[in-house]
């Protein structure tokens, strides 16, 4: 920035993801057998290509579906409360964003792998609950300190404009506590891609959080979108921990086909 401005940091972005590529080849060179020529080499694997299809729609539709309710909770906040209501919003959507990513980072690395590796259901039950008994106090606790403090959050990662920021965080960061939990369900849908399964959530995540918004945003303005955000979680939770014991407590011959534990969904 300092010696090409803009364009500098836009560079140094791109530059970021391209430099971890070095160590990244490195490292898969020394731990596997594929000979070189075979990442240039042209092949074609159905059963895989249909696998990889499923996880880049999953993503494609995940982040399609943040990007359309985002959209419409800016403009009816800006309808109702103005600019400044957005910017406050966004600010705290930031930050709940960033606490999300770094407070369930290690389900990428151990819980889904784990997940995708289990076949039976009784394994797969308790990697869940495990992660649940870890995962929820953890939430809890990061929650917790982030109020005490949010003050000094507000100071330090925004300015004096954003105060408004800390009638927010209570409503938040409760939000994000089932959010995270609800992460722990949404890694078994990963994990085993069922696609079908997946589409559904997302569809019920956007309609609660569009009705929940339309509801609370022109009585209350921005803390009607924290509000909202509690509530749809908070009913996702509810939702995907009845049906997840429910299943889990059947046996294998009594669930049958209608399991997302079934030999068919994986």
């Amino acid at each position: 920035f300092q010696y090409y401005g803009y364009c500098g940091v836009l560079n140094s972005l791109m530059l970021k993801p391209a430099w971890t590529l070095v160590p990244a080849v490195i490292i898969f060179y020394q731990y596997t057998a594929i000979p070189w020529h075979w990442l240039i080499k042209l092949t074609w694997n159905s059963k895989l290509a249909i696998a990889l299809f499923k996880f880049s729609l999953i993503a494609l539709l995940t982040t399609s579906s943040d990007i359309l309710a985002a959209i419409l909770l800016r403009n009816w906040l800006k309808a109702y409360d103005g600019w400044t209501a957005v910017g406050l919003w966004q600010g705290i959507h930031k930050y709940s964003e960033i606490y999300f990513q770094v407070t369930t980072s290690f389900l990428s690395v151990y819980l889904l792998p784990l997940l995708a590796k289990l076949q039976k259901k009784d394994a797969i039950k308790q990697a869940i609950r495990r992660v649940l008994h870890f995962i929820l106090p953890a939430a809890i606790l990061v929650s917790s300190l982030s109020w005490v403090f949010r003050e000094k959050l507000t100071l330090l990662l925004f300015s004096k404009d954003f105060m408004a920021l800390n009638e927010l965080y209570g409503w938040q960061l409760t939000g994000d506590i089932f959010k995270i939990a609800n992460a722990t369900f949404t890694s078994l849908v990963l994990s085993k891609a069922l696609l079908g399964f997946h589409i559904l959530s997302l569809v019920w995540l956007l309609a609660s959080t569009l009705l929940f918004s339309y509801f609370f945003i022109p009585r209350y303005g921005t803390l009607g979108v924290a509000q909202a955000h509690l509530a749809t979680h908070l009913l996702y939770f509810i939702i995907a921990s009845i049906i997840f014991f429910y299943y889990s407590e059947h046996k294998p011959d009594q669930v049958k086909k209608k399991s997302f534990f079934s030999k068919k969904s994986r």
